[in-house]
């Protein structure tokens, strides 16, 4: 089956069963006149982040495996490695190869990562309005529902997944002259600014591709993404081991210690940054440049109401990306991204965490940078 993405260029995609993987080095060639320095750059942050590992050809054969960078008038690739011993493409547009993470997203989906919003869960947190979509668009929003395709280790769905699509793909230019969005998430219409960042891969983006190809410390069963009972390590707040040294875990924003166990130190002039949420509100101010990783608790059968009074902070581009954002991790899964919010707002917001603790992030990182917010505990 064949994708085509419109999505800042066209790109297809075609999806493809993962029972055949990757070993290490890939092999791959680059064709003159594509370029290399953007490529490498790609593959440099798979390098430091994952086991994988790439080795240039001059030349890589029909009946070979590896991959071979191309322009074309798309940008695709296969989803997976292809079946046996074959070469397979990555076709890149000119406007693709100008940005190392548009190449990173096309060796996502080379590794095995499908779309974020083709998730068999995706209807709990996304709604598509399908009314100017073509069939092209319609093809890439199917969901994949087959575990073949798709392992998803136990991460929760990620707004701001390197492999999700911008609330505005594949809409037609009156959708985008009126504001009219193909994606809005069901959650917190906040999280539609942060779908299609091209700036990272996020924290669970590298997990799965690490679980799947650097499973070296037995953290899940192969093949099926379910942990293993009998581990030797267990990582807190959904972190996993390290495949470098399985006595430590890799951890998700705003954590740390060996095992995830730890909030990451503020910086002193946050002052105290732990909090016992009780029945009356308490309300918190955070302003200038500082950066401050809020922890707020309660007893085990009780949740947390967190409502946001007034933001202002940095907003740069048309996504909210990790970097200028505040962050509220309210979610059970800490290794999505937590809600980000950039700019200016002054409209209340009210978030109800999943489990008894929550994790906000104020990064100050102008003098005008101001957050306010209050908690309380409440019922499950």
């Amino acid at each position: 089956m064949i994708f085509t993405d419109d999505h800042m260029n066209s790109k297809r995609e075609i999806k493809k069963n993962m029972s055949n993987e990757w070993t290490f080095p890939i092999n791959y060639s680059i064709e003159s006149g594509v370029n290399k320095e953007n490529i490498k750059v790609a593959m440099e942050i798979l390098e430091n982040n994952t086991c994988v590992t790439f080795q240039k050809r001059e030349e890589i054969s029909a009946n070979e495996s590896g991959i071979i960078f191309k322009e074309g008038p798309y940008c695709e690739s296969l989803v997976g490695k292809k079946d046996g011993n074959h070469s397979q493409e990555i076709t890149l547009t000119k406007e693709c190869q100008s940005d190392p993470y548009i190449i990173l997203h096309e060796l996502g989906h080379a590794l095995g990562l499908v779309h974020e919003h083709a998730r068999k869960e995706r209807k709990k947190y996304i709604s598509i309005d399908k009314s100017q979509l073509n069939k092209a668009g319609l093809d890439n929003f199917q969901i994949i529902t087959q575990d073949s395709y798709f392992i998803d280790f136990n991460t929760d769905y990620d707004y701001a997944s390197l492999m999700h699509y911008g609330p505005y793909t594949f809409g037609s230019w009156w959708y985008w002259l009126w504001g009219w969005k193909v994606m809005t998430s069901k959650l917190n219409e906040q999280y539609d600014r942060m779908m299609g960042q091209r700036k990272k891969m996020t924290f669970n983006d590298l997990k799965r591709i690490n679980l799947n190809y650097c499973n070296w410390c037995d953290w899940v069963v192969n093949g099926t993404g379910f942990q293993h009972q009998n581990r030797t390590t267990w990582c807190e707040n959904d972190g996993y081991p390290d495949f470098n040294n399985c006595s430590r875990c890799l951890c998700p924003t705003g954590y740390t210690g060996d095992l995830c166990e730890e909030i990451i130190k503020s910086d002193d002039n946050c002052k105290n940054t732990t909090f016992l949420a009780k029945e009356n509100a308490t309300t918190l101010i955070y302003n200038n440049k500082m950066t401050c990783y809020i922890k707020v608790e309660v007893e085990l059968e009780w949740r947390i109401e967190i409502k946001i009074l007034y933001v202002n902070a940095p907003y740069r581009d048309k996504v909210c990306t990790e970097d200028i954002a505040y962050q509220f991790k309210y979610r059970e899964d800490r290794g999505a991204t937590g809600l980000l919010l950039c700019g200016h707002h002054q409209k209340h917001m009210t978030l109800k965490s999943e489990t008894n603790t929550s994790l906000i992030i104020y990064k100050g990182i102008e003098l005008h940078s101001l957050l306010v917010f209050q908690f309380k505990k409440v019922g499950p």
